[in-house]
């Protein structure tokens, strides 16, 4: 049994860099995943930012670690968004990854 099992965790930024890598870290521990990301371009940040595909690679990491990841467009500073991850971030609900 892994540290977090049965338990969900809610991670922002997820689609690349330390969101990911915390992500799949908790995965491997056994969570289940709700991820939100904004995967856009935002003025003024002059380098790229994660792709819609960076956040789908994310899932499938998640996923080959037999857990399941639930997908949410969307950013902190927007308590809607956040409003719908933690509403929807039972395990039952959380094998959806769109």
């Amino acid at each position: 049994m892994g540290t977090f099992d049965r338990k969900v965790a809610l991670i922002t930024g997820v689609a690349r860099g330390q969101g990911r890598s915390h992500a799949l870290a908790l995965a491997h521990e056994g969570a289940d995943i709700v991820r939100i990301d904004i995967y856009d371009q935002i003025e003024p940040i002059p380098h790229p930012l994660a792709t819609e595909a960076d956040l789908e690679e994310t899932a499938a990491g998640i996923e080959a670690l037999g857990r399941r990841a639930l997908l949410r467009k969307g950013g902190v500073p927007s308590s809607a968004d956040l409003g719908r991850c933690s509403r929807r971030r039972s395990p039952s609900s959380a094998a959806s990854t769109s």
